[in-house]
């Protein structure tokens, strides 16, 4: 198992941070991670995505959404190829703060290909988070925003 953790704090509200992560439409002007998603944000339902991978390249995943947490949280499970291969529970949790919110994005990784995954591929991976997290801050807060604060790292490899 590995696991990717980051997280940004926002000065905006709950409301417009999950206000963003429910339009989907729109992931393809601001999201640099996820630069295509479709279909309904419902608990139990199907979504399609389309990630940016390491490379440079995209890939279409059909991910099925486990938690739907208004406000709170969205959790969604997907695989690359057979599940036993490679399979990835991913979260978005939105957590209320003094002055606004801390934006938290994980995913934890299971199946045989997991253990071999480079060192380089999973940085990658938590790079595209980041910049994600960053995007979504520079929407909510705007050009000037409130300063970036990006939250320590937790351990997770």
């Amino acid at each position: 198992m590995r696991k990717i953790y980051t997280a940004v704090d926002i000065t905006a509200t709950p409301q417009e941070v999950w206000s963003k992560l429910l339009d989907l439409g729109s992931y393809g002007h601001w999201n640099p991670a996820i630069v295509e998603a479709r279909g309904t944000v419902e608990e139990g339902s199907d979504i399609m995505v389309v990630l940016t991978t390491p490379g440079g390249g995209r890939s279409r995943v059909k991910v099925h959404l486990v938690a739907v947490k208004p406000l709170r949280e969205l959790r969604w499970r997907g695989a690359l190829g057979h599940k036993w291969l490679l399979r990835g529970e991913r979260s978005f949790t939105i957590h209320t703060r003094e002055a606004g919110v801390r934006f938290e994005q994980s995913e934890t990784f299971n199946g045989l290909i997991s253990y071999f995954l480079p060192r380089s591929m999973m940085a990658a991976i938590e790079e595209s988070y980041r910049s994600m997290n960053e995007e979504l801050k520079r929407l909510l807060e705007g050009p000037s925003g409130g300063g970036s604060t990006i939250c320590p790292r937790k351990s997770g490899s």
